[in-house]
């Protein structure tokens, strides 16, 4: 809804800040920078919550609208209630201090289901939907390990329905998978091949098109089409 920012850093602080009483002006692109009569409010801003963890965190998405998940070194990712103030574990494979969860991400339309990727070259598929509600252990639907060639995997991404799953790795590759409704791959194919490494990627599916957009160390941005005919997830 906007109404919150949150970041993530390399010492492991987690900020929030509330945006529903800032200025619109201060949200509006078009507005004239440095009013003489208004101070700079931004500047001002405090952060209403604060939590810090004991890793590094390199990515974060909601999972619901008080839940945060949080990946980073070490290989580890965790469920922060930022309304409770409470931590849920998630059961990932242990890592050391070279072993990290590059990115993370949920699907617009089911934020329950989570990608994550690391730099290890594992991909794995979540539905955290029963985990949420405590008591029970974080699963993956779906994982695998040489999803590009054993090399780091830096960019997931998710379509909205979570019918789809786009990575990136350092392999150069750009990877297509279809999932069915239980967040399994059912096919796979690969949409491009770069000499550098593969840094994001993102998808957007608009009718039956997946737009698949990817950045990568040649600093080059890039838009791929493939048609969007997953018979498993209708």
């Amino acid at each position: 809804d906007s109404q919150s920012l949150f970041s993530a850093h390399g010492s492991g602080a987690v900020l929030k800040w509330d945006l529903s009483n800032v200025g619109s002006d201060l949200l509006d692109p078009t507005a004239p920078p440095d009013r003489p009569e208004q101070p700079d409010r931004a500047a001002r801003q405090q952060p209403q919550q604060q939590r810090t963890f004991d890793f590094a965190v390199q990515s974060m998405a909601l999972v619901g609208p008080d839940t945060l998940a949080l990946a980073g070194r070490f290989n580890r990712l965790l469920l922060w209630n930022f309304q409770q103030d409470q931590q849920i574990a998630v059961d990932y494979p242990t890592g050391d201090g070279n072993h990290y969860i590059f990115d993370l991400d949920t699907a617009t339309n089911r934020p329950a289901r989570l990608v994550t990727s690391d730099n290890q070259g594992r991909i794995m598929l979540w539905n955290l939907a029963n985990c949420l509600t405590g008591g029970v252990v974080c699963r993956p639907t779906d994982q695998w390990a040489d999803g590009h060639g054993g090399e780091a995997i830096n960019g997931v991404a998710l379509s909205q329905d979570a019918c789809y799953l786009v990575s990136g790795g350092s392999d150069g590759r750009i990877k297509l998978r279809d999932l069915n409704p239980a967040g399994q791959v059912v096919r796979e194919r690969t949409l491009d091949n770069f000499r550098s490494a593969i840094t994001s990627v993102d998808v957007v599916q608009r009718h039956n098109t997946l737009l698949v957009v990817s950045g990568g160390n040649n600093h080059h941005v890039r838009l791929h089409r493939a048609r969007a005919n997953n018979a498993a997830c209708p």
